[in-house]
C-alpha cells in the first residue's frame, strides 16, 4: 500500500502493524524525516520524500490518502472546504480509483453529498459523539451494496447503520407532533442522511421533514440517537419562557436547538436576567430546553435526558 501525504505516519504505522508493505510518501522534508523515525520499528515500511501526485505507484495494490484541508499564511491556518482545493485534490483521488486499485481517502465530515463521487462508499465516523471524518472507499475496499454509512465508536463498542440508496433516495419518515420521547440522532447519522432510517427503526416520526429531531411513543434503546422524555411543549416566547424558568425555580438551563437562528447563550442571559438564583450550586435545579421548528411554528420543548 501507499500512504500518500503520510504526515507523521500515524496511518502508515497502523498499516505496517498489520504486516502490510507500506510506502509512506510525504512532500515536506522535515515531516518526512519525522515519519522515517516513527517507522523505524517496521522493516516493511519505507518513507519517500516526494510529491504524492507524482510518485510512481508501480507494484502498489492499494492507496490511502488524508489530504491537507488547511492552508497556512502569516495570520495562521485556515480551513478550506472545496475538495478540489485540498492537497491532493479529490479529482486526483478519483483518477487513482479509475486505475482499479483499492483506494480509501479521509475527508472532512462536512463534505456535502453532491461532492461525494459516484461509485464509492461514503462512511461517516463518529467518536464519542463527535463526527470526526467521512471516509470514501473505492473498488475492492467498497463493501457491496453500501453507498453510505454511519459508524459510531464509543465506550460500548461500535455500531453502524448503512444504506444501499444514493443520497437522494432511501425511505421517507412520517411527520407528527412532539409527544412521548424525543430522539436526537448522532451527527454521523445526520451527515449520512440516515435520520429517516432511524425514525422508522424507532417506530417514530419526524417533527419536521427538514429537521433532524425524531419523536416516538415508546422509549427504545438505540446507539444511533440520544433519548429525552418530553415534559412540556410550549410556543417559543421569551417572556413566557422567562416566567417558566422563574416558576419552576430553574438555576441551570441546558439549551439545545435545531432549525432556528436563536443563540442559546444569548437566550440563557435573557431568561435569567434579574435572577439571583442562576448558576447557584446549592439546591440547583437543572432543566433542558429544546428549541426547534414544527412547520412554520417555533416551539420550546422541555425534556428530561434519559
Amino acid at each position: 500500500m501507499a500512504d500518500l501525504g503520510c504526515g507523521l505516519a500515524a496511518d502508515s504505522l497502523a498499516l505496517a502493524s498489520m504486516d502490510i508493505t507500506v510506502t509512506a510518501v510525504e512532500m515536506d522534508e522535515t515531516t518526512a524525516a519525522c515519519a522515517t523515525v516513527n517507522l523505524i520499528p517496521f522493516p516493511n515500511a519505507t518513507v519517500v520524500h516526494s510529491d504524492a501526485t507524482t510518485v510512481p505507484l508501480d507494484g502498489v495494490d492499494g492507496v490511502w490518502l488524508d489530504p491537507a484541508r488547511r492552508v497556512t499564511s502569516t495570520s495562521g491556518t485556515k480551513r478550506i472546504w472545496d475538495p478540489e482545493a485540498f492537497s491532493p485534490p479529490l479529482s486526483f483521488v478519483e483518477s487513482l480509483a479509475a486505475t482499479g486499485r483499492a483506494v480509501g481517502v479521509k475527508m472532512g465530515p462536512g463534505m456535502p453529498h453532491e461532492s461525494v463521487p459516484a461509485g464509492c462508499e461514503a462512511q461517516w465516523v463518529s467518536v464519542g459523539g463527535d463526527v470526526t471524518e467521512v471516509a470514501l472507499w473505492f473498488n475492492s475496499v467498497r463493501r457491496p451494496g453500501i453507498r453510505r454509512a454511519a459508524l459510531l465508536l464509543g465506550p460500548q463498542g461500535a455500531a453502524e447503520l448503512t444504506s444501499a440508496e444514493d443520497f437522494d433516495g432511501g425511505p421517507a419518515a412520517p411527520v407528527g407532533p412532539a409527544a412521548g420521547y424525543l430522539y436526537e440522532p448522532d451527527g454521523a447519522v445526520i451527515r449520512a442522511g440516515l435520520v429517516a432510517d432511524v425514525a422508522l427503526q424507532l417506530g417514530g416520526h419526524l417533527l419536521d421533514e427538514h429537521i433532524a429531531y425524531i419523536c416516538a411513543p415508546e422509549l427504545v434503546d438505540t446507539p444511533f440517537a440520544r433519548a429525552y422524555k418530553i415534559l412540556e411543549v410550549m410556543p417559543y416566547n421569551v417572556k413566557a419562557l422567562k416566567a417558566w424558568v422563574k416558576e419552576n425555580g430553574i438555576t441551570v438551563l441546558d439549551i439545545k436547538k435545531r432549525g432556528t437562528s436563536v443563540t442559546p447563550e444569548e437566550l440563557r442571559k435573557q431568561l435569567f436576567a434579574g435572577s439571583k438564583a442562576a448558576g447557584k450550586k446549592a439546591g440547583q435545579k437543572t432543566a433542558t430546553l429544546v428549541l426547534t421548528r414544527i412547520g412554520e411554528d417555533r416551539v420550546a420543548i422541555s425534556v428530561e435526558p434519559v
